[in-house]
């Protein structure tokens, strides 16, 4: 991994979130020399037919066992389903340098989007959400989940937090494989360091199929 490309790819990110105070997550007063960034990105694991999945992320947490800090401000509303093979930055902030080990998400809102194809009609896309028949519900609105590496904020660095909906196992389908509107938040969260292969914030991952010869 090339540390240039890490370096390009959060540095504007981190002096935005040191003028604009990001550092005040934290409820004691903390100095440069005491504390690490943290940048969180978004993305998904598709499901068949559905080509939107909306959801607020009202907060994440990151706790060393004694310690909690929030790597959110404020809600973010992301649409995973459009994240097939993309990312997005949630947010970026200073918490004080030290050894996490589990993460807690905490959700509302969910909204599905969807392929809704009854032959002679034409398809369209259909919407459920909190008022539809079915109602779209999250049977847990918080999530904890350890780390399996644990996140390793150090002084003065930048690390990352992989935030990845698994959308083929959160959203409930019925046995003739139609959505219940019943949502189990499946996350797979994930420290990223510079030497990661998907430590990126911003980058998109193609191939070259064919060239036109001139």
């Amino acid at each position: 991994m090339n540390h240039k490309k890490w370096l390009s790819a959060v540095f504007a990110f981190a002096c935005i979130a040191f003028l604009s105070g990001c550092g005040g997550v934290s409820s004691s007063p903390m100095t440069a020399a005491q504390s690490g960034t943290v940048f969180v990105t978004g993305t998904d694991a598709p499901l068949p037919s559905v080509v939107s999945f909306q959801v607020d992320i009202t907060g994440i947490t990151v706790t060393d066992g004694n310690n909690t800090q929030s790597v959110l401000s404020g809600t973010q509303t992301v649409d995973f389903a459009r994240l097939n093979g993309l990312r997005t930055l949630l947010d970026i902030n200073t918490i004080p340098a030290g050894t996490y080990t589990s993460v807690t998400a905490t959700l509302a809102n969910p909204q599905i989007g969807y392929l809704n194809v009854n032959p002679p009609a034409r398809p369209a896309i259909s919407t459920l959400n909190g008022t539809t028949s079915p109602a779209v519900t999250l049977t847990q609105s918080s999530v904890t989940i350890p780390l399996s590496t644990p996140l390793v904020v150090s002084t003065g660095n930048i690390i990352g937090l992989k935030f990845e909906f698994d959308l083929r196992k959160s959203i409930a389908v019925d046995s003739s494989g139609q959505i219940t509107g019943a949502v189990t938040p499946m996350l797979d969260l994930k420290a990223i360091t510079p030497n990661d292969a998907d430590a990126y914030v911003d980058d998109f991952i193609a191939g070259v199929v064919s060239v036109n010869a001139r």
